[in-house]
């Protein structure tokens, strides 16, 4: 997810490998979601496990 601040939606992709993505939707910036800026995604423990099995321990983890 990212903003397109000046068009006035986030938009939503998908990606299975982080390097191609997929366009899923755009949201308007306003209503009840309301990110910003290093946003806290929660992740469940099999999305951090696959995470780890494809790019390893983050450094200081």
């Amino acid at each position: 997810m990212y903003d397109c601040y000046t068009e006035g939606y986030y938009q939503f992709c998908k990606s299975s490998d982080l390097t191609h993505f997929t366009f899923v939707q755009n949201t308007p910036l306003h209503g009840q979601f309301t990110p910003r800026h290093g946003s806290v995604m929660p992740i469940t423990s099999e999305e951090l496990q696959k995470l780890t099995d494809k790019f390893g321990t983050p450094a200081g983890f």
